[in-house]
């Protein structure tokens, strides 16, 4: 096997282990809750992603295509960074330092727009946004802005947002860039969202944007295919999440900033909370909390929806699935859309891990001041709860 067969292959290993073969250019994205980045996709912790991790025949390959990264070609190298970020293999400090080395040799002229974005949010994915290789491979995604096609500027801005590199005239130029012509009708439905999610984890929603959101708006609500259903049903319950989080997002700054949130806006996350309602089995923790999150901070709700959310939160906290941000989010959700009338039975629940004492050994402060405040607004004041 040489290093084009090795590479693809590991490049496979990564579609299987996302419960998929998807393309690449359907990256995944996280959430951010105020607080901590956590990773918004289930298969990333699955008993066979840790199996695959764990084979010494993946091993021997990851080992072997580390060893040759510096001889692959500037597309070899985008697909192992880009695979590589999916399976995780920054926990790995030999791969990632290999990998940091090998990007930084490469110049970065060889790579094409689509390996350039690859790569980025691969880096970026891995928490390696501040390593050498990050800043020239932007700089040339900057210059060729005009040249991206709008589901490569999609994964630019998200790369941006998840390295957290906070530059206004880039964004400026990229969202001009994709709104140029019919760039944001080009969208897939998944790019749409990231770069809905990429707004929202920057905190970036001035109003030179707005015509940008609503053109994404509009995107997802419109019906296509045979059936004419809104582009928004054919996102993944993890999608539907991290939408409902970023555009809770957009509208909490809108409305910090006394804008009003306009109707196209409302109405998708209407329907978003709509399909929640109706999604098959149990959130995952991760969807959960983006579920509720985006909804308190939209200030927006069902009661089809708030059941779900107290359901699943229920179940999930019984199983012991729930970690302390999760469950601060869901009942500060709660609190705000219900006030005094958020679920008894879920606060109950949340006293009595707090009683237990490991609860808030394991909560930085963000989340016990979530927690008492969800308490304090929905009655319950028990300040003993916290004396521990």
């Amino acid at each position: 096997m040489n290093e084009v067969n090795r590479v693809t292959a590991l490049h496979r290993c990564a579609k299987l282990s996302r419960g998929a073969a998807k393309p690449p250019r359907e990256q995944q994205q996280h959430t951010n809750q105020e607080h901590r980045k956590t990773n918004a996709s289930s298969s990333s912790s699955s008993a066979g992603h840790q199996s695959l991790l764990l084979d010494p025949t993946f091993r021997q390959l990851v080992a072997a295509i580390r060893d040759e990264l510096g001889a692959l070609s500037a597309l070899g190298l985008a697909n192992a960074a880009w695979a590589g970020a999916v399976l995780g293999l920054e926990r790995w400090h030999a791969w990632a330092a290999a990998m940091e080395a090998a990007l930084v040799a490469r110049p970065v002229g060889e790579f094409k727009e689509q390996e350039l974005t690859s790569a980025l949010w691969a880096l970026a994915k891995s928490e390696m946004g501040s390593c050498a290789a990050f800043a020239p491979l932007l700089q040339e995604a900057w210059l060729r802005l005009g040249r991206m096609r709008p589901n490569q500027l999609a994964m630019l801005v998200l790369a941006v947002a998840e390295a957290r590199v906070h530059i206004p005239e880039l964004m400026i130029d990229a969202f001009e860039a994709l709104e140029a012509g019919d760039g944001v009708a080009q969208l897939y439905s998944n790019s749409a969202v990231s770069v809905l999610y990429a707004l929202a984890r920057l905190s970036y929603a001035p109003p030179e944007v707005d015509g940008l959101v609503a053109g994404i708006v509009e995107r997802l609500l419109r019906p296509e295919g045979e059936q004419r259903r809104p582009a928004l049903e054919s996102l993944s319950p993890r999608e539907v999440g991290v939408c409902v989080w970023a555009m809770g997002s957009i509208a909490r700054q809108r409305l910090a900033s006394g804008r009003g949130v306009e109707g196209p806006v409302r109405s998708l996350v209407a329907a978003l909370l709509a399909r929640v309602e109706n999604l098959p089995g149990t959130l995952t923790p991760m969807q959960l909390a983006n579920v509720a999150h985006g909804a308190g901070m939209a200030q927006m709700s069902t009661e089809g929806m708030l059941a779900r959310v107290e359901r699943d939160a229920l179940r999930l906290s019984a199983d012991g699935a729930l970690q302390p941000g999760d469950m601060a989010h869901v009942a500060w959700a709660l609190a705000t859309l219900q006030g005094s009338r958020a679920s008894p039975r879920f606060l109950a629940a949340l006293e009595a891990q707090l009683a237990e004492g490991g609860f808030l050994a394991q909560s930085n402060a963000y989340e016990t001041t979530l927690c008492a405040w969800a308490l304090v607004v929905a009655g319950r004041r028990r300040v003993d709860v916290f004396a521990r």
